[in-house]
């Protein structure tokens, strides 16, 4: 998968009361509703997705036999769509 690794860091711009989500190569900048909650979340993506893949990892592995059934299914899914092999809706 080619995303910007992290970490990526939250901004807050007084000026124009944005939040900005920045790495080492660009920025994206949140607004709306909830916009310093979807900031915190967009800002963690690259741990979470590091964690899960350990996680699913370890799975494979069978170290961790009772992540298994719909939790996994679950898990695999949300990875499938961070890769963009999920369809998504637009």
């Amino acid at each position: 998968m080619n995303h910007t690794p992290g970490p990526w860091r939250i901004e807050y711009d007084d000026l124009t009361e944005e939040y900005i989500v920045s790495w080492e190569t660009g920025c994206a900048t949140v607004i709306g509703q909830n916009r310093a909650a979807n900031a915190e979340l967009i800002a963690a993506v690259p741990e979470m997705l590091e964690a899960l893949e350990d996680l699913l990892r370890l799975t494979n592995d069978q170290i961790i036999c009772k992540f298994t059934g719909p939790r996994r299914q679950k898990a695999l899914t949300a990875l499938a769509k961070a890769y963009g092999v999920y369809e998504v809706s637009k």
